[in-house]
């Protein structure tokens, strides 16, 4: 009665009206097939898994999955992390109560994962999540604001204490760089997902409508880290989003300086990451804080809002594990309208 496969490459359109009927009919997946296929598509198939009703020829569930290796390689291979993606079961067709989860099955009999994980889900979802016996924990959303500013726009501050914004460190520099400059050697042993230059080409570099750009902190010759993100616009006020980060060595908090001048040298509001790992202490190091109740920088700008969210995730993982903005689908293009009146394209 039902396939769990994958779903084909000429099974696209399908997909999308599965999408657009049982999911949102907004979904950037149906709406730019630039999307779906930079983030699904292998040579033969869609990294989708599907439940196909033999009988009436059609989707009752689909479950999309992205992992490293599919940026590093173009396909994804056994072993490797596991992300999962939009995954949605409509009740008013299936004639199985287990079709999500033998999906699920699917992905992990079939590729082997060292870990599985889902990033940015509901609450409610949260509760299914860890009936499965999956870890749930919140990620640490931190930022660090321009002292240039007296008031913000984008950030909900309601008391900031301004630290001296004259402070200047010739110690460490920050200096954008090319993806293709990315030196591979540089790269941090960071999060075991496996990283490499041509994942964050890849992933970044070639994104079809997001512009990210690659810096690179160094202390005199010696390189400290890679930070990748890209700016965020609010009206005529911006912010800088750290997507994805590599530290080498550990920071000194005289980095806080430089970073300082970075935000002033482009006058953005401020800088902020969403992460969860061992690492977070680097950037309260480099002089990132928490957001809290009272002081927060927004997570959703398409369309933007600015109150505070909360982004949970839940894994099931071999070994430790870390996770970023740029990871999974969490940092992808929502409503196409508003990219292109915000300039991405």
């Amino acid at each position: 009665m039902y396939q769990i496969r994958l779903v084909k490459h000429e099974e696209r359109d399908q997909l999308k009206k599965f999408i657009k009927k049982y999911w949102s009919s907004e979904h950037i997946f149906v709406q730019e097939n630039r999307i779906l296929d930079f983030q699904h598509l292998e040579d033969k198939h869609y990294n989708f898994v599907v439940a196909y009703h033999t009988s009436t020829n059609s989707f009752h569930g689909v479950l999309g999955f992205i992992a490293p290796s599919f940026y590093r390689g173009g396909k994804i291979v056994l072993d490797d992390h596991i992300w999962l993606a939009l995954w949605k079961v409509e009740k008013s067709l299936t004639q199985s109560n287990s079709l999500g989860l033998d999906m699920l099955n699917y992905i992990e009999e079939q590729y082997k994962p060292k870990s599985i994980s889902a990033i940015g889900i509901t609450k409610e979802v949260a509760l299914l999540y860890r009936m499965l016996g999956f870890t749930v924990v919140d990620m640490h959303h931190m930022y660090m604001l321009n002292d240039q500013i007296e008031k913000f726009d984008i950030a909900q501050i309601s008391k900031h204490m301004s630290t001296n914004p004259h402070i200047k460190s010739d110690n460490y520099k920050i200096t954008e760089v090319g993806f293709f400059e990315i030196n591979e050697n540089d790269l941090g042993p960071a999060n075991g997902t496996g990283k490499n230059k041509e994942y964050f080409l890849s992933r970044y570099q070639r994104h079809p409508l997001y512009r990210y750009k690659c810096h690179e902190v160094k202390k005199g010759n010696q390189h400290i880290a890679y930070f990748i993100g890209r700016m965020l616009q609010v009206g005529k006020k911006t912010c800088y989003r750290i997507t994805d980060f590599s530290f080498a060595k550990q920071p000194s908090d005289d980095l806080k300086d430089t970073f300082k001048s970075f935000l002033y040298d482009h006058g953005y509001e401020y800088i902020d990451c969403l992460y969860y790992g061992s690492q977070f202490d680097y950037l309260s190091i480099c002089g990132f804080i928490f957001n809290s109740m009272d002081n927060y920088v927004p997570h959703y700008f398409e369309p933007f809002d600015s109150t505070k969210k909360i982004t949970k995730i839940a894994f099931k993982s071999k070994s430790n594990i870390e996770f970023f903005k740029g990871d999974s689908d969490l940092d992808r293009p929502s409503i196409i309208n508003k990219i292109q009146e915000w300039g991405y394209e």
